[in-house]
């Protein structure tokens, strides 16, 4: 994008700017405002997005539809579906035991080291407690003895020179 450019604020440019991962814009730039839904992008407007970013975007709960800041949903990026009563959308049954799984992040830096940063389980860390889920969900009791508990686990660094 070109200097002075004009862009349309899209909602992840928002969420990156609200997480810390690009410095605030003014608030006659952002969408609502009377200067509208554009916003001048210049060089160097957004910051880095290193690891720790990363690790904050994939365990997002904003819901977007919503916009509600802590929703844990299948409208967030970390997608819990296990959560979802899925009353805006008729066409999905409520409460799928589906979404995303674990978390991975990686930085330019890291990857020339061969490194990433993973997490078993969901990104932000709730836990999924299989037996607890088809006891309250039991249109899902089909799945018994398949699926699984995710707990929650840290976020750990895994490198191409460790030992085996």
């Amino acid at each position: 994008m070109k200097r002075g450019e004009v862009r349309t604020v899209t909602q992840a440019t928002i969420k990156l700017i609200r997480i810390g991962a690009a410095p605030l814009l003014p608030p006659d730039r952002l969408p609502g405002s009377p200067s509208g839904q554009a916003c001048a992008v210049n060089e160097g407007i957004l910051r880095r997005i290193d690891a720790q970013v990363g690790k904050r975007i994939l365990a997002d709960h904003y819901d977007v539809y919503l916009q509600k800041e802590d929703n844990p949903c299948s409208r967030t990026v970390e997608g819990h579906y296990e959560l979802d009563a899925f009353e805006y959308w008729g066409a999905r049954l409520p409460y799928r035991p589906q979404g995303a799984v674990d978390g991975k992040v990686m930085d330019s830096d890291m990857a020339k080291d061969l490194s990433f940063w993973a997490r078993w389980g969901s990104s932000s860390g709730i836990p999924f407690d299989a037996e607890a889920f088809l006891a309250e969900h039991i249109q899902w009791s089909h799945l018994k003895g398949y699926l699984k508990d995710r707990p929650s686990e840290p976020w750990t660094l895994f490198r191409a020179d460790e030992a085996k």
